[in-house]
């Protein structure tokens, strides 16, 4: 895929090339011989350069994407690990034969996993985000990308309102938890 991008981009760069070429052309036909100098001139210095410039930086942008896919592949075994510990301790705090104290230290320890994955999750997300943008402004941007990148985004903020939502959860479980115990305390 490095490749691919790498090569994507080189291609871009002399696609523009041929654009400018083309402008020069155009001007020789309607007799501006000093401007379509110019313009040839101008499409062919610095080629080699750029070439590089912008392959190095495909190069780049394409690492960091599969970097963060990697990292969100590992990072799907710890959430899934991470839901089942915060689902356990649910139970463990619905679960009246154990002590208030074990029932409110489960549903913290919940709270406390949740947070700290959503963390991880929505920085990942922020990078693969940062790093789409980065690539759609390095090369030519199509509908597709434009749309890929709104998807992203609509990704970020659907898991900080699901974080957010399962946290509220939690936390009311806890309030509910605390009332039962006081109340049990005063009766």
């Amino acid at each position: 895929q490095v490749a691919f991008k790498a090569v994507g981009a080189a291609i871009s760069v002399i696609t523009d090339r041929i654009s400018a070429i083309g402008g020069a052309i155009v001007k020789v036909f309607k007799g501006d011989f000093k401007g379509a100098a110019e313009d040839a001139k101008s499409a062919v210095s610095g080629l080699g350069e750029e070439i590089v410039k912008e392959t190095k930086q495909m190069i780049e942008l394409t690492k960091t994407l599969q970097k963060v896919k990697d990292a969100e592949r590992d990072f799907s075994i710890e959430r899934a690990q991470t839901n089942q510990v915060i689902a356990e301790a649910r139970l463990l705090a619905e679960d009246e034969t154990a002590s208030y104290e074990e029932r409110l230290e489960a549903l913290k320890k919940a709270n406390d996993l949740e947070i700290s994955t959503t963390e991880k999750a929505i920085a990942l997300q922020k990078e693969k985000l940062e790093a789409k943008k980065a690539e759609v402004e390095a090369s030519e941007s199509l509908a597709e990308d434009l749309d890929e990148i709104a998807a992203l985004e609509v990704e970020l903020i659907d898991m900080q309102t699901a974080s957010f939502m399962k946290r509220k959860r939690l936390m009311t479980a806890e309030e509910t938890l605390r009332t039962e115990q006081q109340a049990a305390a005063n009766t």
